[in-house]
């Protein structure tokens, strides 16, 4: 990958400081993945990489001040030199790979399952594919004693958009349904973002995070 390249065309901020130029973060995780909310999936991100053992690349990441594009103003951001913007992408690009990977299999014959099994072991007894009288179907209806649980079963949550969807599904599915029922989003442990936790729970809506 070039200098050229990781520029994109000027749409990733840049500054320079004692000679070396540094690139926003936030910037290449907008261009180069195409996410809505980039400044969360870079803080989601930061964390993975601490998980995964990488935390010694985010020693050599500072904070600068760049204009942004709402007002010109100058916020500072995480930036990165040319090499440490690299090896962040290649971390990037491998997530998203794993994730395409692991995406090949369909939430219904794999994921949902496995949800589905979890909740047995917890008392629970579990119907796949509940046919709603609207003709929507819930993935997972499971039901212990007198509570009824509705569970939407996702790949991902890590675009604000895909959470918005799922939680759309599970409270329309709760209204017609029954409110006294208990709603979830089911997902792959750490494919969900904090913006999805906060909201999720402003709504009365559990995320489920599986070990999958």
């Amino acid at each position: 990958m070039t200098k050229r390249e990781i520029n994109l065309q000027n749409k990733v901020r840049q500054a320079v400081r004692d000679g070396i130029t540094y690139y926003s973060l936030v910037d290449i995780v907008r261009c180069y993945f195409d996410e809505d909310r980039p400044s969360q999936y870079w803080s989601d991100f930061r964390r993975r990489i601490i998980k995964h053992g990488k935390g010694e690349i985010l020693a050599k990441i500072i904070r600068l001040k760049l204009p942004t594009g709402r007002d010109g103003k100058m916020y500072s951001t995480d930036c990165a030199d040319f090499e440490i913007s690299q090896e962040i992408i290649e971390l990037l690009e491998g997530f998203k790979r794993k994730f395409l990977q692991r995406g090949n299999y369909s939430e219904v014959t794999e994921f949902c399952p496995y949800v589905g099994d979890i909740l047995k072991t917890q008392g629970w007894t579990v119907q796949r594919h509940y046919l709603l009288p609207s003709d929507r179907e819930i993935d997972i209806l499971a039901k212990r004693e007198n509570q009824a649980l509705i569970v939407e079963c996702k790949l991902t949550l890590l675009k604000s958009g895909e959470f918005q969807r799922a939680l759309g599904q599970v409270l329309c599915y709760r209204v017609e349904y029954g409110l006294q029922s208990i709603s979830a989003i089911a997902v792959p442990q750490g494919l969900v973002t904090d913006y999805a936790r906060k909201y999720a729970k402003i709504f009365e809506v559990d995320i489920m995070e599986i070990v999958f």
